[in-house]
């Protein structure tokens, strides 16, 4: 369980007048910044300067853009004037006038910055530390706001962390809460007395669907260390089955060109006993008329098949006795993405989940808006919490911790007279 006295937390902070403070901001959508401008407002009204470290889109995949439009939207929202100014490896500041008491200043999108991501001259890092160093000669104080970006290990903010006093941002810290009854394996407080000194926790389930390789990465690989029983759909299953039967046909097994298999069975191999492999799926296949049609197939009858696609799975046997399990016990339940291609009308694996998260005394979760906004399109009522956090609500719920809490932590005590 996430301990906040072990952080700094900007609620709590002295800001004095004209001191510069950066602020890590996750501006990929517009109802972040709304999230984040309240702690932005705060610190300039309180006489910091204040310049902001937000990033959109992905270099590698072309689409980090400039976020000069996102100027006049922080005026409207703050009520103050912003200032714009470009952000690179080689210029870092370049003030239209002197900066003073309560300025703000959004910075060029640091995602166009190579060596934010990934630094190519060492793989083994994750960021260019040098990249790090130019950004802190910006301010003397770091805030941590974007909880979108706490699972990733950058510049920006890992980076920084190593380098200045951190805080924790408001809004990252009201996320972190709101979740963390679901994060780990260690912050149960309700126990299932068995008899005469005998006790256990309720028994959770993580269900995965969805085709991002945080799934993988972050989800299988965390879930199966924290939770009882992990349900996986979407690339998870696809690329598991992968492993068993070879030619997946046109079922979705990569994200960015790549694949995962080696990932996969290393987890499959240690937590077969956690993992569930249904024995019947719903696939699309061409007939001989070239006719599309979704049918039954046993999976020990797909190796045989040529240009299918998986759409969906039969949940029994012990997926159905786990799920039965958890909602007698009130136990917990992580929806991480719908597992079969519910948008498309194959709904089947999800309406069984959706039926146990919403029964009484379960308690469930369903993270990401995207998979929130299928469910309700549907007509399917939704009597569970849910969460707007995608790979960070992911990473912290499969871990208890992401990498940006873990690095204010360690700053915390590197810089012990900050206050």
């Amino acid at each position: 369980m996430i301990n906040l006295g072990d952080v700094r937390r900007l609620k709590d902070a002295q800001i004095s007048k004209g001191e510069r403070w950066l602020y890590s901001a996750d501006f990929n959508v517009v109802p972040r910044v709304d999230e984040e401008a309240e702690d932005i407002k705060r610190i300039s009204e309180a006489g910091g300067i204040v310049l902001i470290l937000a990033h959109q889109g992905r270099l590698k995949d072309g689409s980090a853009k400039t976020i000069e439009p996102m100027v006049q939207y922080l005026r409207e929202k703050l009520g103050r004037e912003v200032l714009f100014s470009k952000l690179s490896t080689e210029i870092l500041l370049q003030e239209p006038r002197k900066l003073i008491a309560g300025d703000v200043v959004l910075m060029e999108n640091v995602r166009l910055n190579k060596g934010e991501e990934k630094f190519d001259s060492e793989p083994t890092k994750k960021y260019d530390p040098e990249l790090a160093k130019k950004y802190s000669r910006l301010g003397s104080r770091v805030v941590i706001g974007g909880f979108g970006k706490a699972h990733r290990i950058e510049g920006s903010n890992v980076g920084l962390l190593d380098l200045i006093p951190g805080w924790l941002g408001t809004n990252h810290e009201v996320e972190m809460i709101k979740i963390a009854p679901w994060a780990g394996s260690d912050n149960e407080t309700r126990k299932i007395i068995l008899g005469p000194g005998l006790e256990r926790k309720p028994y959770s389930i993580a269900v995965l669907g969805g085709i991002k390789k945080e799934k993988i990465l972050d989800g299988l690989a965390g879930f199966v260390e924290t939770y009882d029983y992990v349900i996986p759909g979407g690339i998870v299953l696809n690329t598991l089955l992968k492993n068993q039967i070879g030619d997946m046909g046109k079922s979705v097994i990569d994200d960015g060109g790549k694949t995962f298999e080696t990932e996969t069975a290393e987890i499959l191999k240690k937590h077969h006993d956690k993992i569930y492999i249904p024995d019947r799926v719903r696939i699309l296949i061409k007939d001989e008329n070239g006719v599309e049609k979704c049918i039954p197939a046993d999976i020990s009858s797909l190796s045989s098949r040529q240009n299918f696609k998986i759409v969906d799975f039969y949940i029994n046997g012990k997926a159905s006795y786990f799920l039965e399990r958890t909602a007698i016990e009130g136990g917990r339940i992580v929806l991480a993405g719908t597992p079969g291609m519910f948008k498309q009308g194959y709904s089947m694996a999800t309406t069984v989940v959706l039926d146990y998260m919403n029964r009484p005394g379960v308690r469930a979760i369903a993270l990401g808006g995207d998979t929130a906004k299928e469910v309700r399109d549907s007509g399917i009522p939704i009597r569970f919490e849910t969460s707007s956090g995608g790979g960070s609500a992911l990473y912290f719920l499969a871990r208890g911790t992401t990498p940006v809490y873990d690095a204010l932590i360690i700053n915390k005590s590197r810089f012990s007279d900050a206050k």
